[in-house]
């Protein structure tokens, strides 16, 4: 399924050409059918020769109602510029078909109506006109057709264009997170509030949980109609009527977007680049206010120009955009911008929830260049740029992308050696990545670091992951897999949880092995030494404690391990003669000093040999 939108200049056939194909007469307000004329959104559908039913979305042509024509237009696949045979190309069929350029509809067919009012000479001086306009925009081999809505003739030559098309159109449908841009909400008695809207990507079902993005409210998909008709699931390019439950319809705004919970928010800042449209007579100047337009939502807003001071007829340059209202809205999503009840320009939006830029910093203005005209790799590359290690779902979030777009970009990546898959190489694969740039910055910081610290600690075996990642500042999800990567590329290796470079090895000189005896022959003439008296090379004594030739009792005192040993079997010997023993009983049978007695005791409680009830011990028996 598809939308096609209508557009044109008041009172050129747009909802009789809609009611001549569908049957429908798309005005459905009382005001619009004493008038004559379309004031509002008006909304009919088709089937097509194939089967495939196409929804049609009318719009108002009159100048005083263009916003409404913009609410109805974001969402369409395909335009239909209506022009009337006996007035011609007007003034609101050129700003049509303006915004239908700057919104890069997919596709567009002109139609002549009202055929049946003129002669055929007249219809080629049309046709010139036509031509002209196409002239220089992305419709110039767009087919035009003749027709009239009265006779009937040439009708079924719009639908055959109609049909050739849908296949395209349909081809590029994207199963990404839902978002239904809201353009008319209402109660129905014992059903609650119902939403309509162009369900621009992703898909819905009955039951789903959904999001009110801009009031903030949670709701439940209660039922589903695609004109007019009950469906349990609606997939992306269709015109849904949306039953909620948990929502009241006051809360409900033309302009809110409804989707899945909790990956959308509305901004107040957006980066954008900005196309003028040829010929006006408007200037957009630095910190100038215009209307903006995105979806089925509008806000005005304040122009930072970040290229120029001003753009003017043609002119195209980066800008950031402040809404007064904040709107719920993605990156690549399409704008009009307007002033003075005039289309001035339009664009596409590259980032949303910006902070301010320095407009002379011509760094962001090469990073934004990138995300608005690069190759999709470049975009997938820059986002990682700035994200420095991310995963598929923060990539897919930040870029837009699905997951199934963003894989094969991935593997591009990959193979350029741009990119390097974390973890690929472990069962627990998280379609985790980092930048080969980033990658060899963190890598040269940790081989410095490491380095380093061998030369200030070489009895150290290595530092511990949190030290190192005080340098490197890693968040503690992509911690292990970043140490992973660095062991699997033979930079570190980890003994005891201490990370080491791979060629470190403790290695003691022959001053230091007789240090090593001196500090032995001590410990073998006092049994309790305190470090800090007795020892002034205190790495080297942690080197012993390693070597195991002293045990450490508290955080100051060592003993030598041969005379733990003997101490900690008498004591055993001790307890299992007694069972339950005091500090003084330890102390005589030791002959040393109740302040020992009380240290070894403790030390061997937090062992888990003894235990303490009271003033007693006693040995724990497992």
């Amino acid at each position: 399924m598809f939308v096609i939108g209508t557009a044109g200049h008041i009172d050129h056939g747009k909802s009789a050409l809609v009611e001549r194909i569908t049957g429908t007469d798309p005005d459905r307000l009382s005001e619009e059918k004493q008038r004559g004329m379309t004031i509002d959104l008006g909304f009919a559908w088709f089937k097509l020769e194939s089967g495939e039913e196409v929804s049609i979305i009318d719009v108002p042509g009159h100048e005083k109602f263009i916003k409404n024509m913009l609410t109805g237009v974001g969402g369409i696949d395909m335009a239909i510029l209506v022009i009337a045979a006996d007035e011609g190309i007007m003034p609101q069929t050129i700003e049509h078909f303006q915004i239908i350029n700057l919104l890069e509809i997919k596709s567009l067919i002109v139609a002549i109506t009202k055929k049946d009012l003129v002669d055929s000479d007249w219809i080629s001086l049309i046709k010139e006109e036509i031509s002209e306009l196409l002239k220089e925009s992305p419709f110039l081999d767009s087919p035009i057709i003749e027709l009239s809505s009265v006779t009937g003739q040439g009708v079924d030559d719009l639908i055959i264009q109609i049909e050739k098309k849908a296949e395209r159109i349909n081809s590029n449908k994207t199963l990404s997170k839902p978002r239904l841009a809201i353009d008319r909400s209402f109660v129905i008695s014992g059903f609650g509030s119902v939403v309509t809207g162009t369900l621009i990507e992703g898909s819905l079902d009955i039951g789903q949980e959904v999001e009110l993005v801009k009031s903030n409210q949670i709701g439940r998909i209660r039922g589903l109609h695609i004109h007019n008709k009950p469906y349990d699931h609606a997939g992306p390019g269709n015109r849904v009527a949306v039953n909620i439950s948990g929502i009241s319809h006051q809360n409900i705004l033309r302009g809110d977007t409804l989707t899945i919970p909790n990956w959308l928010t509305v901004t107040r800042a957006v980066d954008v680049q900005i196309k003028m449209v040829r010929n006006t007579k408007k200037i957009l100047r630095h910190n100038s206010s215009v209307m903006f337009y995105t979806g089925a939502s509008e806000s005005m807003v304040k122009v930072r120009l970040l290229t120029s001071n001003e753009l003017a007829s043609g002119d195209e340059g980066l800008a950031q955009l402040v809404f007064e209202d904040m709107l719920p809205c993605v990156s690549g999503d399409r704008f009009i911008i307007r002033t003075s009840n005039v289309t001035i320009g339009g664009g596409v939006i590259i980032e949303t929830g910006v902070n301010r830029h320095k407009r002379s910093d011509l760094s962001i203005i090469d990073r934004l260049y990138t995300l608005s005209e690069g190759k999709p790799e470049d975009v997938i590359l820059q986002h990682l740029l700035d994200l420095e290690i991310s995963n598929m779902d923060v990539l897919s979030s930040s870029t837009n992308f699905s997951i199934e777009e963003i894989t094969p970009l991935i593997n591009k990546l990959t193979q350029d050696k741009d990119i390097i898959i974390l973890n690929s190489k472990y069962d627990d694969v998280s379609n985790s990545m980092i930048t080969v740039t980033y990658y060899e910055e963190i890598k040269t910081l940790t081989l410095k670091y490491l380095e380093k610290y061998h030369v200030d600690f070489p009895y150290r075996e290595g530092c511990t992951i949190n030290e190192l990642n005080q340098i490197l500042k890693i968040s503690d999800s992509y911690l292990p897999m970043i140490i992973n990567q660095f062991i699997d590329d033979g930079l570190v290796k980890i003994n005891n949880q201490l990370v080491s470079t791979t060629q470190f090895s403790i290695t003691i000189s022959d001053s230091d092995k007789k240090l090593i005896d001196e500090y032995l022959q001590i410990a073998n003439s006092e049994l309790f030494i305190n470090i800090n008296s007795e020892f002034k090379n205190r790495e080297l004594v942690n080197l012993m404690i390693q070597g195991n030739y002293f045990t450490k009792i508290d955080s100051e005192i060592v003993m030598s391990s041969q005379e733990y040993k003997m101490i900690v079997n008498k004591i055993i010997e001790l307890m299992k003669n007694n069972q339950d023993v005091k500090v003084a009983e330890v102390r005589d049978y030791l002959n040393i000093s109740r302040k020992n007695a009380l240290l070894i005791l403790e030390h061997l409680d937090e062992q888990k040999i003894t235990k303490r009830n009271g003033d007693f011990r006693s040995l724990n028996i497992k």
